[in-house]
């Protein structure tokens, strides 16, 4: 019971992306983000703010780490996107 009260609690980091999709284009430590606001896409490297608190922890050649701190437990909860 514990275990689902503690779940239904957790964020919901790819609830927050939702709308974000990542294109295959980089420059540097940076990725092409498309987001709600910017349909052609921006790139973004990791530290930068994306969307509903959510931020860039990690470019790959093929992925897009990010991250929502969660203030209440203290920590990061990554959620990871490829390329389209």
């Amino acid at each position: 019971r514990k275990a689902q009260l503690e779940k239904a609690r957790i964020p919901d980091v790819e609830k927050k992306l939702q709308g974000v999709s990542i294109t295959r284009a980089r420059v540097g430590s940076k990725a092409r983000v498309v987001l709600p606001e910017y349909p052609r896409g921006v790139f973004l490297g990791p530290g930068d703010p994306v969307i509903n608190g959510c931020e860039v922890l990690e470019v790959t050649p093929t992925s897009v780490k990010f991250g929502f701190y969660w203030e209440e437990e203290k920590r990061f909860i990554e959620h990871v996107m490829t390329s389209d």
